[in-house]
């Protein structure tokens, strides 16, 4: 029964901070909307309302355990929006380039990839695979959160939390620090002699420009997902989990083949996924009580 209450109070504590994060990140959007002088939309406002209710109404149905993914989707939407909004931040492009060709003396590998597996018996099979990595990045993510809410519950929190506090760390640096990535340069004729495109990927520019945002290049969500799942998991299950890394690392090259990112993007992505990582450890065994048989785990891992 005390354990049974143990762990109601800690996933109280997880859904706590979890919720007030994405308050916190509504009125962020909101007031940087508010100082360029335009309004919140209806989006940010339902965003709103619908994170209350779902905090008001936790407890109603286990359904609701699974809303904070709902939440970040949302969530980028208005994130994209906000980011195409003028004056929030000067687009960054040719830097960008210039570290490129610094971290890989003088080149820009995109484009060595692109220009190294085209016209090639065995393209489509490349194209294929990397795509298939490409579009992993959020599924992987829920795959990994289902897999803890039926085999280790008392993860899923802890894990939703890190997920959460990346997300929100790569939102906030996309209206800060927006970033073209190398199709974009290539495509406004910053990327001349080393020209990168959208031919392999199964994105065009017309769709990403429309649906996405295409100044959200730094970090590299598409990589920071995988690695945090692939630290996460090897924390859990240790050198069993050693497969997942083929995760992150596909998903990693074929970010710099399709022409999505850069090394340095992907690289950055890496950090914050380290960052993130270890703030949920920390939380873990600093802020959450646990039975003496977890402290026992938790102690072996550490």
């Amino acid at each position: 029964m005390a354990d049974c209450s143990l762990e109601a109070n800690r996933t109280f504590q997880f859904q706590r901070i979890i919720f007030s994060l994405q308050i916190g990140m509504i009125v962020l959007m909101s007031l940087l909307f508010l100082s360029k002088g335009k309004l919140p939309g209806l989006d940010l406002l339902g965003l709103a309302l619908l994170t209350v209710f779902l905090w008001w109404a936790r407890d109603r149905t286990s359904l609701l355990n699974f809303a904070p993914f709902l939440m970040l989707m949302l969530t980028y939407e208005s994130i994209r929006i906000l980011a195409l909004v003028p004056g929030l931040g000067a687009l960054h492009v040719t830097d960008l380039i210039v570290w490129e060709e610094s971290l890989s003396g003088g080149i820009i590998p995109s484009h060595i990839l692109q220009h190294a597996w085209s016209a090639q018996p065995y393209t489509w099979i490349i194209d294929l695979v990397a795509n298939g990595f490409y579009m992993t990045h959020f599924i992987s993510a829920i795959a990994l959160g289902l897999l803890l809410w039926v085999k280790r519950r008392e993860h899923y929190w802890p894990f939703l939390l890190g997920l959460t506090v990346l997300s929100y760390a790569a939102f906030i640096t996309y209206v800060l620090f927006p970033a073209a990535p190398p199709w974009w340069a290539s495509m406004f004729g910053y990327l001349k002699g080393q020209a990168v495109d959208l031919s392999h990927s199964l994105l065009t520019p017309g769709y990403i420009i429309a649906t996405g945002n295409p100044v959200a290049s730094m970090p590299s969500l598409h990589t920071a997902y995988p690695f945090y799942i692939f630290f996460y998991c090897f924390y859990l299950w240790g050198k069993k989990s050693l497969p997942v890394v083929l995760l992150p690392v596909g998903v990693a090259v074929s970010s710099i083949y399709l022409g999505h990112h850069y090394v340095i993007d992907v690289l950055a992505g890496l950090f914050y996924a380290i960052v993130a990582f270890l703030c949920t450890i920390w939380w873990i065994r600093n802020r959450i009580k646990l039975s003496p048989q977890e402290q026992t785990e938790v102690l072996a891992t550490a």
